[in-house]
């Protein structure tokens, strides 16, 4: 199970995020999912984030962030950082993903 923390400081579960996810979905909301990383001695440290916003009577949003770290020779450049989010949300195939998620993937220069 997988503790991500909300933008008040609270963890929550992977499976609970899935539940909100799909409610604000049925709400008319809108899910952005972003990546972003940074090098910090051996280890690549990956943010990811999922944002909710735009839903019927919704005032603001509400966000979910989990940070994660891999050995950065595994990713020797950032280009594969989406693939790696695209596997990473992949190990929830049990899981009911809504599917229409927007990811935000930026290259920094």
């Amino acid at each position: 199970m997988s503790k991500w923390t909300t933008g008040s400081g609270d963890i929550v579960l992977f499976e609970e995020i899935v539940d909100i996810i799909l409610a604000h979905r049925d709400s008319n909301g809108k899910i952005s999912v972003g990546t972003d990383s940074f090098i910090k001695k051996q280890d690549c440290i990956f943010s990811l984030a999922i944002c909710l916003y735009g839903a019927d009577n919704q005032n603001g949003g509400r966000y979910f962030i989990k940070r994660t770290s891999i050995d950065k020779r595994k990713y020797p450049n950032l280009l594969a950082m989406p693939s790696f989010l695209l596997s990473w949300v992949s190990n929830y195939e049990n899981e009911k993903i809504p599917p229409n998620i927007h990811l935000i993937c930026e290259e920094h220069h």
